[in-house]
């Protein structure tokens, strides 16, 4: 299997040279520079929102959640509620929020100075581990929701503008130089998806397709991810 996904990787990258090569240079190099601004535009708008959109809309009932669950519970009882949120909060969402022994030591200081009030010993949970958690997925999803978008703009304008250049005089060179550039734009699309794996890898671990044992067995997909590792969310 960890040969198949470096076969994969290397197939979309010859996959984006023959399709730049068919479509053109001007074509291609609007797609990619879009790309890459789709990209930037995404990451910063998603930033923002997440934030707000948590604050919004997901922290309510968070807490509200949270609270019903601690209503069993001795609210005094600092160990009590850390075992009901290990067990009512998804794992994907602890290993999101990157939860660990200092994590939780952090969460049964919030817990103890809230006196055992079940509503505030919900509040300081939803703030100390939900909310990054949270905000770490919403962001995620709303980068490919914002850069899909963007992205399709940014087609539609490539292909209009691409038309004024699909003369006979220029056709030759347009397909060469869109070959060339293909590279360049299916290195780019392989490092998304190798950001999607990874991505997937840190917050479901060993359940997908594909897992952790997979991927460090491979060379193409493990060099890439190394390489871009401080840019991946």
């Amino acid at each position: 299997m960890s040969i198949v996904l470096d076969a994969l990787l290397v197939l979309i990258v010859l996959f984006y040279i023959w399709r730049s090569a068919k479509r053109g240079f001007v074509r291609t190099i609007i797609e990619m520079v879009g790309y890459i601004l789709s990209l930037v535009v995404a990451f910063s708008a998603a930033g923002y929102l997440s934030g707000q959109i948590y604050e919004s809309f997901v922290r309510p009932s968070i807490v509200k959640s949270i609270e019903a669950n601690l209503n069993d519970y001795d609210g005094n009882n600092v160990s009590n509620i850390l075992n009901s949120v290990r067990n009512n909060i998804p794992s994907y969402m602890l290993t999101a929020a990157n939860y660990d022994t200092n994590v939780e030591s952090v969460v049964a200081e919030e817990i103890q100075k809230s006196k055992g009030q079940a509503k505030e010993s919900a509040i300081a949970i939803a703030d100390t581990l939900a909310k990054p958690a949270m905000i770490y997925i919403l962001r995620i999803i709303l980068i490919f929701v914002l850069f899909t978008i963007l992205m399709f703009l940014v087609r539609f304008l490539a292909k209009s503008i691409n038309r004024v250049f699909n003369l006979p005089i220029l056709g030759t060179a347009n397909q060469i130089l869109g070959g060339v550039l293909g590279i360049v734009k299916g290195a780019v699309v392989v490092i998304l998806l190798c950001a999607l794996i990874s991505i997937s890898i840190k917050l479901f671990g060993d359940q997908g397709f594909i897992n952790q044992d997979i991927v460090n067995n491979t060379y193409l997909y493990r060099y890439i991810v190394d390489f871009f590792a401080p840019f991946i969310p």
